[in-house]
């Protein structure tokens, strides 16, 4: 089991701050720059981690995750169907507008 704690950066600030201060002196929105890829030593693990909250139909629905570690994204999924009233349901993808439970500053062992 994962446990997560309020951490900070090493620098004092937490990646997802350092990225929207660059995105806001380059005039953009966080959500339009393109954030660096990276690995872990224990990706594999990530990676079974996020694919649990994916198929695991103990815990509530999943429709994405992205885990950002010292600025770089280490694993991005997303999945399931996002259902309107006035159209047909559409896959959810990296730029459909989802409510966030956002954990930014989190350290997880």
């Amino acid at each position: 089991m994962q446990q997560c704690t309020g951490e900070s950066e090493e620098n004092g600030q937490s990646a997802v701050t350092t990225a929207a201060l660059r995105a806001a002196a380059l005039g953009r929105r966080l959500a339009d720059l393109e954030w660096p890829r990276g690995q872990l030593a224990n990706q594999d693990e990530l990676d079974a981690a996020v694919d649990e909250m994916f198929t695991d139909e103990t815990l509530a629905v999943t429709n994405a995750v992205v885990v950002v570690r010292g600025g770089e994204v280490v694993s991005e999924r997303y999945g399931g169907e996002q259902f309107h009233f006035d159209r047909p349901a559409e896959p959810i993808t990296r730029d459909s507008q989802l409510l966030s439970w956002s954990m930014p500053s989190r350290s997880c062992t």
